[in-house]
């Protein structure tokens, strides 16, 4: 899939575009099957797949910031495995959103990409005032040539799969009823870092993973810091502090793990009030691999964070935590 950042490098496609747009935070089930027919639809017309999404979130700019499902450039990742030809990634920008939807058709939809079809989900609007609909761009159509083809939403457990009911489960810490709504485990990424030697101290060393890119990693825009240091994208969304069973990812391999998130309040009489962090006890691991990129991959909630009178009670619960996640994954 080539990534286009745009504009002023939207392409000119001689071959046509069966195109699609959206933010697809999460790329759920409901994006899957929308971008598996523009996939199905493009080579049945023998025109290039383009899918279009915005950077930042728009409700970065013109609302309030929900957290973010899945990064930027993991979201293009998971889309590149679908089979997309082409992702045109466009600035979202006050003048953006204030564009009537005639000219977002004209300047973004149909012009540039010579666009034969545009497939457009359920809840699909556009433009200024999100005036722009699937009447509209019909009726666009029959003058700039273009078909236009509006999706049925996704169910799932009889509601809609939708960003807005993912990221109320991992705010919870559902991780459990996530994955089928994303059709794989909910993952946060980041890099490991040096922290306190807490869990080594307790007999179960752990990773201090900070959310977000590395630095050296460069971004789909070429400014890995604008993208690392966004408090809108990191690595993706932490469910709620607690204990989980999940898998770390390291250099490829899935490594079953015992996972907090919070801010080791045991510890609290003695560290102070210490910062919530992302911390995974790999089972029968033990290397530093400080600086590399790892994901975190949520199985399944073990517990909430609690506070023990003394580091033997914390240890005789880890010990159980390590038990309970053994069976489960």
């Amino acid at each position: 899939m080539q990534i286009i950042s745009a504009p002023p490098l939207m392409p000119h496609l001689s071959e046509g575009a069966c195109v699609t747009w959206g933010n697809f935070d999460g790329v759920h089930l409901g994006h899957q099957k929308l971008l598996n027919h523009v996939v199905t639809s493009a080579h049945q017309q023998g025109s290039a797949s383009v899918v279009i999404t915005f950077y930042p979130h728009p409700l970065q700019v013109v609302g309030t910031t929900p957290p973010i499902i899945t990064c930027m450039h993991t979201k293009l990742e998971l889309i590149a495995d679908m089979g997309l030809d082409f992702a045109v990634v466009l600035p979202f920008t006050n003048e953006l959103a204030a564009l009537e939807p005639e000219d977002f058709v004209h300047k973004v939809l149909a012009g540039p990409l010579n666009t034969k079809k545009i497939i457009m989900g359920y809840s699909s609007f556009f433009g200024k005032g999100r005036r722009g609909s699937a009447t509209l761009l019909s009726n666009m159509g029959k003058s700039l040539n273009f078909s236009v083809e509006q999706l049925p939403p996704v169910l799932f457990g009889g509601s809609v799969v939708s960003s807005t009911r993912v990221r109320k489960l991992i705010a919870e810490g559902n991780v459990k009823l996530v994955a089928p709504l994303l059709g794989r485990n909910h993952f946060v990424e980041g890099y490991v870092v040096r922290g306190r030697g807490l869990g080594r101290q307790l007999g179960f060393p752990t990773l201090n993973v900070h959310p977000g890119l590395y630095p050296t990693n460069m971004s789909v825009f070429g400014d890995e810091q604008k993208l690392q240091d966004d408090p809108g994208e990191g690595g993706g969304m932490i469910p709620c502090p607690g204990v989980y069973a999940a898998y770390t990812e390291v250099a490829g391999k899935l490594l079953p793990s015992v996972v907090s998130i919070g801010t080791n309040p045991t510890f609290e009489h003695t560290h102070g009030k210490l910062n919530q962090t992302l911390e995974s006890h790999i089972l029968d691991f033990n290397r530093d691999i400080y600086g590399q990129n790892v994901r975190i991959h949520f199985k399944s909630f073990l517990r909430p964070t609690s506070r023990f009178n003394t580091p033997a009670q914390l240890i005789a619960q880890i010990k159980l935590d390590v038990q309970k996640a053994r069976e489960i994954l």
